[in-house]
């Protein structure tokens, strides 16, 4: 390990991929990241076991970024309000993501990381879509982007109360609505996608990050990407199955 940087493990659902762009294949960066993993099964077996087993090797000095929501609000409570006892507790579901990532956090000391590097970060508003995507997608219809936005809204207050927060959805939400929504700027172009593009806010990003001081964090690639890469599929479940990690795919 370097005198001068700590590892940085960052861990979350798919729009985690933004920070391969920042970081790329630094020695000391460890993307363990998956489609699908959601804030909600962080405190459920055998979730609990895979993050131990994944991290068992891991500097226990190392930063951590926790990225997580996205899964949980994009498409898990698609699902959930189909449950006739639903009945539309947002607050409900809301307070399930929030205990889960305070979960997580706890996992995480009790292994021996310390509560100081471990940073639940915002960087990913969600996407406006039009109705067709979302049924396309999962055959469920409500484009919920309010929902989806005050949700988020909600996670970011109330995990700044016990945790460190690293807060980017300001500087890439739509300034015209009072929630996060992703900026129709950051969209990828000429296609549809819940991902933002991450060429277009990856340096607004990194910027922030900087602009927290977090001493020992690893720098940025020395050249951001000009096009997006593509992206490679692993989704959590196989993961925790076969207990591995994804195919590092950082370039």
């Amino acid at each position: 390990m370097s005198d001068n940087y700590k590892d940085l493990v960052v861990m979350g659902s798919s729009s985690t991929e933004l920070f391969d762009y920042i970081f790329g294949d630094h020695p000391q960066y460890y993307p363990f990241w998956a489609s699908g993993w959601n804030a909600r099964s962080a405190n459920r077996e055998p979730y609990i076991q895979y993050t131990i087993d994944i991290l068992k090797n891991i500097d226990r000095n190392s930063i951590i970024f926790l990225n997580f929501g996205n899964s949980d609000v994009d498409f898990i409570l698609r699902y959930k309000m189909n449950d006739p006892n639903f009945n539309n507790r947002f607050d409900i579901f809301t307070e399930e993501i929030i205990t889960g990532l305070m979960y997580f956090k706890e996992l995480l000391v009790s292994m021996g990381f310390k509560h100081d590097n471990i940073y639940a970060v915002f960087a990913n508003p969600p996407v406006q879509l039009p109705i067709s995507y979302w049924v396309n997608m999962d055959k469920h219809k409500p484009a919920l982007i309010k929902t989806r936005g005050t949700i988020q809204q909600q996670m970011i207050k109330e995990c700044k109360v016990t945790m460190k927060v690293i807060d980017i959805t300001s500087k890439l939400s739509n300034p015209m609505v009072d929630y996060p929504v992703l900026d129709t700027k950051f969209m990828r172009d000429n296609v549809q996608d819940h991902h933002q593009d991450y060429v277009k806010t990856q340096q607004i990003v990194w910027e922030a990050i900087q602009a927290e001081n977090i001493k020992g964090l690893i720098p940025a690639r020395s050249t951001f990407h000009k096009s997006l890469y593509p992206h490679t599929f692993a989704f959590i479940g196989n993961l925790v199955e076969h207990k591995i990690t994804r195919q590092r795919t950082c370039q």
